[in-house]
Order: structure tokens, then sequence, then C-alpha cells
């Protein structure tokens, strides 16, 4: 079985990055910070220019390669007659992927977000917790992507998922996911305060008996006041 590309790491120490690249360059001509401020260029021999095409050649292969393999993934749960493993697992590397700030917004950029977005309402417990998952990295302190998030209205897909009748993980994920969209974002957090359902369903989670899920929504319902009283603080001035 072949292995996925978009998982493959760096082979022969070939730089993945625009400033390995450049070092690489600087070294096979023989460069450093002393002769590069003089202006002076050591021209590169046959063997030299041939190891640094070589390297050029073996990056736009790697990232083309990454990029079929991202395609892949989200062709795996654009589709809904997918094996639920293969959704599953598809997931789970694009909710490691997004991790990446620079990363987050070309989820989007692929055509990867709606479809995460429509799994929040799969049957399937573990589509909705890792979709939700993937929204809440994505997300997390990246202003683009909440904004995404806010266009999309994916707020109104992940509050169902607090209700006391779902897997107590679907809730947790999709309570982290919530916060990631609305913190720091002055708008869908007045929006979300000023909702009495679902502030009501945040607070409802103050009593799950589920651990993670009070703690998480200690947090979230600390913050939100704090915004409020800040919010009403600069109303009043």
């Amino acid at each position: 079985m072949a292995s996925d590309p978009s998982k493959q790491g760096p082979r022969n120490n070939t730089p993945h990055t625009l400033e390995g690249l450049l070092k690489l360059s600087m070294g096979l001509t023989g460069q450093n910070s002393d002769n590069s401020a003089k202006g002076e260029v050591t021209p590169m021999n046959k063997e030299k220019q041939d190891i640094l095409n070589h390297v050029l050649n073996d990056m736009a292969k790697k990232q083309q390669d990454f990029a079929q393999g991202i395609q892949a993934h989200i062709h795996v749960i654009r589709n809904r007659s997918s094996p639920d493993e293969q959704i599953s697992e598809s997931l789970e590397f694009l909710a490691e992927w997004v991790e990446d700030i620079d990363d987050a917004l070309s989820l989007h950029a692929h055509g990867g977000f709606v479809p995460t977005v429509a799994l929040l309402d799969s049957p399937n417990a573990e589509h909705q917790w890792l979709a939700a998952e993937v929204i809440g990295n994505m997300t997390q302190n990246n202003p683009p992507c909440q904004e995404v998030a806010r266009q999309f209205k994916v707020l109104k897909s992940l509050m169902p998922l607090l209700d006391t009748d779902r897997h107590k993980t679907v809730r947790v994920k999709a309570l982290r996911a919530i916060n990631c969209i609305v913190r720091s974002h002055a708008v869908l957090t007045a929006s979300l305060v000023e909702s009495e359902n679902s502030l009501g369903s945040i607070l409802l989670c103050l009593a799950a008996n589920d651990v993670r899920l009070r703690t998480k929504a200690l947090f979230f319902v600390t913050y939100l006041i704090a915004e409020s009283d800040v919010a009403r603080g600069e109303t009043n001035r």
C-alpha cells in the first residue's frame, strides 16, 4: 500500500522552507555575511548548480505531492459514501494540518471548510467531534478564519451539539470550537451573549457530569462575563 504523500517527511536533507533553501544556496556559492555585505559573489560550478537544481525540483515535487494529499483528504470528507473510518482519518489529518496558522485559511481555499462544517450534522458522533476539532484548531487565535466561520454562520451548526443528549466528547469539542470562533472577536462575542438560547446552552454545560465540559464551560462563561463588563463600561462612557 502506497504511503500518503501528504504525510511524508523530508527526504535527503532537502530543505522545506525558504530560509533553509537560502542557507543551502549561500553554502553552495560560498557566501557568508561578510562577503555578502561587500557584494562579492562566488560563481557556482556545474556540480553545485546540479545540486541546487535537484533540491529545487525535489521541493517543488514535495509541494505538489502535499497539495494532492490535501485534496485527497478533502475529497474523502466531501463524499458521503466514503467509509466512516476513512472520513475519520481524513478529519484527523486536517485537524492536525490546520493547527499551523499559515495553513488554516487554506482549508477554505482548497474547498475543505464547507464539507467539514456539513459533518457537524453527521449521524456519526466521531465525525461530529472531529469536525468540531478541525474548526476549533482552524479558528483559534486566527481572525481571518474566525471571519470565515462568521460568514458561514458556523455557530448555528455548533450550538445544537451542546444539547445534553449528545455524546460527551461531541459536547466538549463543540464548546471548544465555539470558544475559538468567538474569542477576541467583538462582533461574534456580542452576538453570542445577546442570544438567550445560545447562552443558555453554554450555561447548561456547567451542570454536566463530564469534568472536561464543566471546566471548559466555566472558563468560557468567565470570559463572556468579562467581555460583557468591558462592553458595558465602554457604552457608559
